[in-house]
């Protein structure tokens, strides 16, 4: 799930609360750049690359003393699950609100930038061939060992 995706869903389930009707509510990607990801192996798979695009969220006659609230939600949401932003240069949220019908409501639009990594899990059948490798574009599931028995060759019975 892109991160656009997860932040639109969890301001949704804030909509009755906010006093914001669905259909006063849309998000939508635009100016995206496919970046290399380095190639290495992660908890989540082969980092192949990284899709950093421009997210846009546009809030129609919300109620006016909503605003805060919900900058205040997207605030929270970032700091919480998008934690690198800084670390990738990404560029604070901006914004622009119009009042209308006399301040009661407001149009509000928030523009901010999100990297969404690309991994690729090796899959006999998949559809994406890199390094003369099969792969898919999916979930990964790395195994890490937590605890060992490291020997030393000398420290060890061999036969001679």
């Amino acid at each position: 799930m892109s991160k656009l995706q997860a932040l639109s869903d969890h301001l949704a389930g804030h909509f009755s609360q906010l006093g914001i009707r669905r259909e006063n509510f849309d998000s939508f990607q635009e100016n995206g750049e496919l970046q290399p990801g380095g190639g290495s192996e992660t908890e989540l798979g082969w980092h192949l690359a990284d899709w950093k695009y421009r997210a846009a969220l546009v809030f129609e006659r919300i109620p006016s003393n909503s605003a805060g609230l919900l900058l205040a939600l997207v605030q929270a949401w970032l700091s919480d699950h998008d934690p690198e932003r800084e670390d990738a240069g990404l560029d604070a949220p901006q914004g622009q609100v119009d009042m209308n019908d006399g301040n009661k409501f407001a149009d509000l639009e928030l523009t901010l930038d999100f990297m969404d990594p690309i991994y690729l899990v090796e899959a006999e059948d998949g559809p994406i061939t890199w390094q003369g490798r099969q792969y898919e574009f999916g979930d990964y599931d790395l195994w890490v060992a937590e605890q060992g028995d490291v020997t030393h060759g000398a420290d060890t019975d061999l036969p001679a």
